[in-house]
């Protein structure tokens, strides 16, 4: 994945989870907010707490995909005869 595509999930990542880094939202609010994201943007409860811990531990960074390890190799092992 190119770092223009990376930055642009990123960003996007950003703008789902904004509204809930607002400091001076109540529980009520947050909790009435996290339900709208989740049925807006059809993510998981999982997703948006992942895509928050990671804002939270490294900002912009933490929202970029992750590259693969494995990227470019097969996927299978191949057995030698």
């Amino acid at each position: 994945m190119k770092n223009k595509e990376q930055m642009e999930t990123a960003l996007k990542r950003h703008e789902i989870i904004a509204p809930l880094l607002m400091q001076r939202l109540e529980e009520a609010q947050k909790r009435r907010l996290r339900y709208e994201i989740l049925e807006q943007e059809k993510i998981s409860e999982r997703t948006l707490r992942r895509y928050i811990k990671a804002y939270k531990e490294a900002s912009c960074e933490g929202l970029k995909p992750k590259v693969r390890s494995d990227q470019g190799k097969p996927k299978l092992l191949i057995e030698k005869f």
